[in-house]
């Protein structure tokens, strides 16, 4: 048993909920994830001699759990209101349940009950917005394909660079695993469930779209983009100054033409304020042999039928069984797609030479990402559109501009590309239009809330849905749920969710939140799903009265 300890309170606080009040032994649970140093810092309210008492429990590995902390602390004498914490020290790095319970013939009241980590919280630097902004889209580019935060042979030095320079993301999910869905929640700064871009849909013209914020926020905006949804048809058009379309226009469409395109329109609009958007597709099918680099990936002789290319017709006869491909001709359609991934970084190289030689690189915000990936046999299938695992889902996000972004940043916690959008309008000073979903990033960036775990979020026309937080991973379809450990598993073969019920219930209890309200779900006011706003069942009462 232990007494109530005056300690400095924690700043740098990862999570928290309103006031509580626990009496005659009832009792409160929580899943958490245990940070370096972090304590269940409370202020309480009781009677002398009377407390609660703390239960931590972390999985066993076998489907059960195990304690390994229990503390009663008691109120000192004579002093109403108390402050204090109980270290976690022993499930830093895992998930763990929390119980308080009064303790008997006690009322305790909280007027703060957190998980935090004792310090300061970092302050994010006054900085004026960018002159320019530059969007690299990459389609088909799945994260674990590029030598930032995987193990991959996969070369792309100027991609490494600018992750170097500036932030990279560990865990970022597009909404949707095919280009018009994931597209339509990058612009519109929402989830498919709200925006409607499924099937058919298209995105609704009352929507204020990315580009026309930033126009709104002074920017002259231009669009050079290589994929044939992101085009008018489908909506995609609002906002653009210039709009060119490459595969609809009949121009090409390789990445260096693209980075040229877009490199010609910058110097000769140079001296303006502008946001530049270049959607590539190298990676995208058709793979193309690019000589001076195949031979780095493809090392064996090769004669068949994908010497030169792999089609996106030869894909779509793959995946609907009428061509047979044997374990070679696999080996050399994944080594094509390599070759396109390090043939776009390339491009993407020349695009930085380029700004840099007319003295517009060191005044741009720069933007990376993808709308997708593509599998290749991990789970029986190749290309996208048919799942919602990591490798068509999971994606790179790389931000640059040094005012604002320190070198080496890496943000742990979980991010969604409908984020980009607020994250602009954070960072170019807009108030951010009415309806978005996501969140700025800005204060991930700065380590405002310590890394602790937040969700990454994925689905599939409104029907499957997928969860990460840290190695963990849910996939939800059709009433049925598989949890992943992404760290052993990271292709996710083997369903683990009877040995961690921990692990399971976290991920489902935030799905959970989210997926009910998904229509109405609003990060920058709701919080996290893993971590939600203190006041959040107020504010989500509001937006259903609305």
């Amino acid at each position: 048993m232990g007494t109530a300890r005056a300690e400095p309170p924690s700043n740098a606080i990862p999570a928290g909920q309103g006031p509580l009040t626990l009496s005659k032994a009832d009792g409160a649970g929580y899943l958490v994830w245990g940070l370096k140093d972090s304590v269940i810092d409370f202020s309480m309210t009781t009677t002398p001699a009377c407390g609660f008492k703390a239960v931590v429990e972390i999985e066993d590995g076998k489907g059960g759990t195990t304690d390994v902390l229990t503390q009663e602390v008691v109120a000192l004498a004579g002093e109403a209101t108390q402050q204090s914490f109980v270290a976690l020290d022993a499930i830093r790095d895992q998930i763990a349940r929390v119980s308080l319970r009064a303790l008997p013939n006690c009322e305790v009241r909280f007027d703060r009950l957190q998980v935090a980590v004792p310090g300061t919280a970092p302050e994010i630097p006054e900085v004026p917005a960018p002159e320019h902004v530059i969007f690299w889209m990459i389609d088909t580019l799945r994260a674990d394909h590029l030598p930032i935060h995987f193990d991959t042979n996969v070369r792309a030095p100027n991609l490494k660079r600018l992750a170097d320079e500036g932030a990279s993301f560990k865990l970022a999910f597009v909404e949707g695993n095919e280009s018009k869905t994931s597209h339509a929640s990058l612009f519109s700064g929402m989830l498919p469930n709200k925006h409607r871009v499924v099937g058919k849909g298209k995105l609704r013209p009352e929507l204020e779209l990315m580009p026309e914020a930033m126009k709104a926020a002074g920017y002259k905006t231009s669009a050079f983009i290589a994929n044939g949804y992101v085009s008018e048809p489908w909506g995609f058009v609002q906002g653009w100054d210039q709009f060119k379309n490459h595969l609809r226009d009949n121009y090409r469409i390789d990445g260096p033409s693209m980075a040229k395109a877009g490199l010609d329109w910058a110097k000769n609009n140079a001296t303006e304020k502008f946001f530049l958007y270049i959607g590539t597709v190298d990676p995208h099918v058709t793979y193309r042999e690019h000589e001076e680099i195949i031979g780095y990936y493809d090392t064996e002789p090769y004669n068949g039928r994908f010497k030169r290319a792999c089609y996106g017709e030869d894909l779509g006869k793959i995946k609907g069984g009428s061509i047979k491909v044997d374990e070679r001709d696999k080996r050399r359609i994944h080594n094509l797609y390599k070759n396109e991934i390090e043939f776009n970084d390339g491009a993407f190289g020349q695009l930085r030479a380029g700004l840099e030689e007319i003295g517009v690189w060191d005044k741009t915000m720069v933007i990376v990402t993808a709308d997708h990936g593509d599998e290749f046999w991990e789970h029986g299938g190749v290309g996208h559109g048919h799942s919602i695992y990591a490798d068509q889902t999971h994606v790179p996000l790389l931000m640059y501009y040094p005012p604002l972004i320190p070198a080496k940043t890496v943000v742990e916690a979980g991010v969604d590309i409908f984020d980009v959008y607020p994250t602009l309008m954070d960072v170019v000073k807009r108030d951010r239009p009415k309806d978005l979903q996501g969140k700025s990033l800005v204060p991930l960036i700065h380590k405002a809330t310590g890394d602790y775990p937040e969700p990454a979020i994925a689905t599939q026309y409104l029907l499957h849905y997928t969860m990460q937080m840290q190695q963990w991973k849910l996939y939800l379809r059709r009433g049925e749920y598989q949890l992943y450990d992404r760290i052993n598993d990271h292709s996710e073969q083997n369903d683990v969710a009877s040995a961690h019920p921990l692990a399971s219930r976290w991920l489902l209890d935030s799905m959970g939140w989210m997926r009910g309200h998904r229509s109405d779900w609003d990060k920058a006011a709701f919080g996290a799903a893993s971590n939600l706003a203190p006041d959040f069942l107020t504010k989500l009462g509001k937006s259903i009265v609305d």
